[in-house]
């Protein structure tokens, strides 16, 4: 693993939620109701294989959202971890670590779009809930998760590695 592409997404992901969080909590606190909306990942919950700094940032983001919603329960402001499955942007056209594979992958198996994903965050900031899950694939691996950590990571590297290797193949 490049050392230098996991201190780029370290910095990106987990230090980007860090700083953003602080330079708008005054603002925040100040207001008498206010969301922050941090967003992690499922693979902040469950990881996927061949993606240790991504996952490593996006299980750091829950920490500091678990965090902050037990340091900031008595404020206005209420915290939500998103934690979204797949989404259909141009993330895999842009990735720090590239394949030729992950932009045609990314298309097959992503059926989230952005706008299904920006109604979901606006529900869960209006019903003031700790968290959201977007996608069925996100919440299909959580529910796993809370029963069998074992078969949650089973299903995780079958998507990745079986089923990436047969969709390679047609």
């Amino acid at each position: 693993m490049d050392m230098k592409i996991f201190r780029r997404v370290i910095d990106i992901n987990q230090w980007g939620v860090v700083y953003g969080s602080r330079v708008f909590m005054r603002e925040l606190k100040s207001r008498p109701e206010a969301s922050l909306v941090n967003i992690s990942s499922i693979n902040g919950m469950v990881p996927f294989p061949k993606q240790a700094p991504y996952n490593m940032s996006r299980y750091a983001v829950l920490g500091l959202n678990e965090t902050l919603m037990m340091d900031l329960r008595d404020t206005a402001v209420q915290v939500l971890s998103v934690h979204p499955g797949g989404i259909r942007t141009n993330i895999a056209n842009y990735s720090l670590n590239p394949s030729a594979e992950n932009p045609r992958f990314f298309g097959k198996v992503v059926k989230t779009t952005s706008e299904q994903a920006a109604v979901q965050i606006i529900k869960g900031i209006k019903k003031k809930k700790p968290r959201i899950f977007i996608g069925a694939d996100a919440k299909f691996l959580q529910f796993v998760k809370r029963i069998n950590a074992r078969a949650a990571l089973a299903i995780s590297r079958y998507l990745v590695v079986v089923l990436g290797e047969r969709l390679k193949q047609k």
